[in-house]
């Protein structure tokens, strides 16, 4: 990101409506309707591939690239909201799982699988996650928000998006980016955001 003064204002939810901004779970929900986890990990393989290629992205519609953009940027505003708000300490400790689960033989599904009846339960289990960030997946906000701002994460999916819709690549513009960090990051977000999704928004939406 360019060196530049960041305005208190770009670390509002912009993305967001009222009742998103006050209730943060709605936007996880909201996230895998549009997609499923299976789906989101390979999207995020192939746009990080096409950015750094001198080719553009083919897996799909150049909308359907434009509408991941969208969906993931809504989703770094509602982990950075969750992360940062001190009325969610208590949501936040409600994650963590006995960790005597690690120590089974096979790990009890419910704590990873989702609804989505076309994927299988290996699908679902979380391959980037560490055993603290599987107890507790709020674990994983931190260390995204540490690497990068809020205004600083927008700006590099925005760039990823960018160099993926055109032919030239992040390298022949001379844009550097830490590709594996990123997509280590980015493939934690959604993989936590979606243990959130089976521990506590499936249990109280039902």
């Amino acid at each position: 990101m360019s060196y530049r003064e960041i305005k208190d204002f770009e670390y509002a939810p912009m993305k967001l409506n009222i009742e998103e901004i006050e209730d943060p779970q709605k936007v996880i929900e909201s996230f895998f309707d549009h997609c499923s986890l299976k789906m989101y990990r390979k999207y995020i393989s192939s746009v990080l591939k096409s950015a750094y290629a001198d080719s553009h992205w083919t897996k799909d519609v150049p909308a359907a690239l434009l509408r991941l953009h969208e969906h993931i940027e809504r989703l770094i505003e509602a982990a950075f909201i969750i992360n940062f708000n001190p009325t969610n300490i208590k949501f936040n400790e409600s994650l963590i799982v006995n960790e005597n689960v690690l120590t089974e033989e096979i790990i009890e599904p419910s704590l990873y699988v989702g609804r989505n009846a076309n994927s299988s339960n290996w699908d679902f289990f979380p391959r980037y996650l560490s055993e603290k960030e599987f107890l507790n997946p709020c674990r994983v906000f931190k260390k995204f928000f540490a690497y990068k701002n809020l205004p600083a994460w927008r700006e590099q999916v925005y760039k990823l998006i960018y160099y993926a819709l055109i032919s030239d690549g992040t390298d022949t513009a001379g844009v550097e980016i830490d590709y594996l960090t990123v997509y280590i990051l980015l493939q934690k977000l959604i993989e936590a955001s979606h243990l959130i999704l089976v521990r506590e928004i499936n249990k109280t939406r039902k």
